[in-house]
């Protein structure tokens, strides 16, 4: 069935209704297909296994990122170097083009200097940011960049659907809004909408937010509240939507069974190290008693006005999302 899911396809290209002979296609896995990707995977799922073992890598489809940390500059450029060859040439081995002039490299941190990384014979510089699968990702981690990109495509959208809301009703009004702004606004947010966001950038997010909103209730001069506008749309707003999106983070890491070291990632990279950390302990949906080293400052703002949470109840899985759903809601 697999064989003759991959052999014996054949295409054209079609220009101006001029269409080309038909030719065949030896590689590639159809794309829109449920298999293909699947296949894809288990294609590449291979590569890692030659970089180092400090090395992490991440991919999706045909983009892959290599990560490698180390203290000192000089030998973390060389470990980059030697990592990128072995990871060029496995893909290179299983019949994938990599182009050395796209290779984009980044040093995090606020103060990094730019440095020079010889990738295959091309010297690539290293970038303050870069866009990876519709998110621009800066040094520091700021979002700023992103947030800035990101305003210029929303506003874009948002004149676009004035134009034609006239012609709209309000649950029209709402689909257009949703599908065109809010998919776009809200894209990966569980990546950079977090409750430490900066408060300038927030506040972008939130003008962004009301502006859209603004067009389903006609209120183009701005008269309405924004407290009314949520009740009135039901829209969380981005404040409360980060908060919203850590809460269901660290519901799904517990629900799926995420080593415990996950939680304590995503706790020292969301608040401070001078949280007091404590030990909450929660219920599967077997009842069996399981406990999470992580802090309570970071839990209690991310689940908000939930009364006892984790303790003293035995919590299943849907019954936390009624929780969070209730704590969320916006009437």
């Amino acid at each position: 069935m697999i064989d003759e899911f991959l052999t014996g396809r054949q295409f054209f290209v079609d220009v101006n209704g001029k269409k080309s002979q038909l030719k065949s296609i030896d590689r590639g896995c159809p794309q829109g297909s449920v298999l293909g990707p699947v296949l894809f995977n288990l294609y590449t799922g291979t590569i890692k296994n030659n970089l180092p073992n400090e090395a992490f890598l991440t991919s999706y489809a045909d983009d892959s990122y290599v990560v490698l940390s180390n203290e000192d500059e000089d030998l973390l450029i060389k470990d980059v170097e030697n990592c990128l060859r072995t990871h060029i040439g496995s893909l290179e081995r299983i019949g994938m083009k990599v182009n050395e002039e796209k290779t984009e490299i980044m040093l995090f941190g606020k103060t990094s200097p730019r440095v020079l990384v010889n990738v295959k014979g091309t010297a690539v510089e290293s970038k303050d940011h870069m866009k990876a699968l519709g998110i621009v990702i800066d040094k520091g981690l700021t979002w700023g960049p992103h947030i800035a990109s990101l305003k210029k495509r929303v506003m874009k959208i948002v004149g676009g659907v004035r134009i034609v809301r006239n012609k709209l009703n309000k649950a029209q009004a709402t689909s257009v809004v949703t599908a065109q702004v809010f998919s776009v606004l809200y894209y990966a947010c569980c990546v950079w909408l977090t409750p430490v966001l900066n408060k300038k950038d927030l506040n972008v997010i939130n003008r962004l937010h009301f502006r859209a909103l603004r067009l389903i209730l006609r209120d183009y001069r701005q008269r309405i509240s924004r407290d009314t506008i949520t009740s009135q749309t039901k829209r969380l707003p981005p404040d409360k939507w980060a908060k919203f999106v850590l809460a269901s983070l660290f519901l799904n890491s517990y629900n799926i069974k995420k080593p415990a070291s996950l939680i304590h990632q995503l706790s020292s990279n969301f608040y401070s190290k001078r949280r007091k950390p404590g030990f909450y302990y929660a219920y599967d949906s077997a009842k069996s008693k399981t406990g999470k080293q992580s802090t309570k400052n970071w839990i209690g703002s991310a689940i908000g006005e939930i009364q006892d949470p984790w303790t003293n109840k035995i919590l299943s899985k849907d019954s936390v999302r009624v929780l969070l759903k209730k704590t969320f809601k916006t009437n």
